[in-house]
């Protein structure tokens, strides 16, 4: 993927879900940005979504990257 070739790995983890499989979900620092990276193993899909900025979430993990 070439939108995270200069983004900044954040956090890996991987989830066993039931009706799903394992699902592998990464969060990434981009120039001001935090972009989520969803992979399904069972279906092989890839999803990207950028967190919203003015979202707790978009703190908390922009604080986790400032930590690394």
């Amino acid at each position: 993927m070439e939108l995270l070739n200069n983004a900044k790995l954040i956090t890996t983890y991987t989830q066993d879900i039931h009706n799903e499989g394992k699902v592998e979900t990464s969060f990434y620092q981009l120039s001001g940005s935090i972009i989520r990276v969803v992979y399904r193993r069972a279906s092989t899909k890839t999803t990207i979504e950028f967190i919203p900025v003015d979202s707790w979430e978009f703190r908390e993990l922009e604080r986790m990257a400032d930590a690394a």
